[in-house]
């Protein structure tokens, strides 16, 4: 059947209307009447064929009749559809602000040789390390691909990591790619868990573009963890248990560019989303290349002749591996006893020297400053002076993941502080009263007869 327009409609009801009224007009003959009409239906059908072209057919089902129609204006239609909300994700817990710091490391800055088109080290292609935040073939450096230093930290509900960039992306002025952490939660070089926020934008807590990855089967890394196999064909992370379209626990995960600063991300999750491990090894990742969880291992998809080098040698320059920048795996909450894959130091075993009857053992001493960090770059630079009204500084015997008992510190002048006369060993201090850019606990190693020195600086409010 072939569909009406409602013009059509609407002039057929006007036109049984004047054959109606016409018939009963006084003064009218039959062939006055017929003329009369028909010029009547010739304007009516001109008028409706001039606008036919521009309005919507309606389809009348067999066996209905106009009346029973409803015309709905798609417009309106569409305009109700977008006045409706979308359904919020209700959130029992958030995250708070990183506390202080239980681990923390510096990696390697790409921008002192950025302009040489090259990395000034750090990339260890066989080892699955990457310094590489330079676009493939022409080198463009990418700071918002630079990892500078990373930290970790925790309270009751949530892991907290802090991924420090050297800038944000120069065309954008935002972060873009994807930004996060690797999770190895049994100690043997492989990857668990990836935990990654895509183009992070705001500083307020968010979990829409963040997305959580699993490895199934012991198959990320290959026959060698970290070592390069060559192209295999394996997938490494083939399970999403958290993103958006899938969220057994929509508090589990969540992202954000810092309040501290626009190069900073931090995440935070829970530990039920890594199966309630409160121990791994981690490393961290910058990517805005091939960006495809399944490929880890990176050197066990590609060659080095595929992939390039950020050196100047023969495979020079970066090809299909590029745009990313990764570490090497730092302890958390465990103390490793031999040598892991991607382990960013192997700690050394001490061999203990017995002491003889006559050599009495040398105390030692820890001394330190506090100062303003201008910059906020978590190190001492020409300009940040000392700086110490309202912090106190503690300490104790043993490391700072350890208990002991705490005991002050005198500031001296010049906002220096220092204690001797202590037996060789391991010591917690710590500085109260700021907010810190360098760790605001710091492990250090006092040695028989010598002096163990730490930093502490106050973060500067810009």
């Amino acid at each position: 059947m072939k569909p009406l327009n409602k013009n059509y409609i609407q002039s057929f009801l006007i036109l049984a209307s004047l054959i109606i009224f016409g018939c009963n007009m006084p003064g009218l003959t039959p062939d006055s009447e017929s003329e009369d009409l028909r010029q009547t239906v010739q304007a009516l059908s001109t008028s409706v064929a001039e606008k036919d072209e521009d309005q919507t057919d309606i389809v009348i089902p067999t066996g209905q009749k106009p009346a029973d129609i409803s015309i709905v204006d798609s417009t309106e239609e569409a305009q109700f559809s977008a006045d409706i909300p979308p359904t919020p994700i209700p959130h029992i817990l958030l995250p708070a602000q990183p506390g202080w710091v239980s681990r923390w490391f510096t990696d390697t800055d790409s921008s002192r040789t950025s302009g040489e088109g090259r990395a000034p080290g750090g990339d260890t292609f066989n080892k699955n390390i990457y310094e590489r935040p330079f676009t493939a073939n022409d080198m463009q450096f990418r700071p918002d691909l630079d990892i500078n230093k990373a930290e970790v930290s925790s309270d009751d509900n949530f892991i907290y990591f802090t991924i420090f960039l050297n800038g944000v992306n120069p065309q954008t002025s935002n972060l873009m790619g994807n930004y996060g952490v690797e999770l190895d939660t049994d100690y043997d070089g492989r990857g668990n868990y990836l935990i990654l926020i895509t183009n992070p934008d705001g500083t307020e807590w968010q979990m829409e573009n963040v997305t959580a990855y699993k490895d199934s089967g012991k198959k990320v890394g290959g026959a060698r963890p970290m070592s390069a196999d060559g192209p295999t064909g394996y997938s490494g992370y083939d399970q999403v248990i958290f993103s958006l379209d899938n969220m057994p626990d929509p508090d589990a995960a969540w992202g954000r560019v810092s309040p501290k600063g626009s190069s900073i991300v931090e995440l935070a999750f829970k530990r039920g989303l890594i199966g309630g491990r409160s121990s791994f090894l981690w490393s961290i990742w910058a990517d805005d290349g091939v960006k495809d969880p399944a490929k880890f291992d990176y050197n066990d998809h590609y060659t080095l002749s595929e992939a390039g080098s950020p050196y100047k040698d023969a495979n020079y320059p970066l090809k299909s591996l590029a745009q990313v920048d990764s570490t090497c795996r730092e302890i958390f909450n465990f103390t490793p006893t031999g040598d892991i894959p991607g382990l960013c130091a192997v700690p050394a075993t001490a061999t203990p020297i017995p002491p003889t009857a006559t050599t009495a053992p040398r105390p030692g001493s820890f001394s330190g400053l506090v100062f303003s960090d201008n910059n906020n770059n978590g190190s001492r630079d020409a300009g940040d002076d000392p700086w110490c009204s309202g912090v106190s500084i503690w300490y104790h015997e043993g490391p700072c993941s350890g208990v002991g008992i705490i005991s002050p510190v005198t500031m001296g002048g010049g906002c220096t502080f220092s204690v001797g006369n202590l037996p060789a060993g391991q010591y917690c201090v710590s500085a109260t009263g700021y907010e810190f850019t360098t760790p605001s606990q710091v492990t250090v190693n006092v040695p028989a007869g010598g002096n163990a020195g730490v930093l502490f600086g106050i973060y500067v409010v810009e």
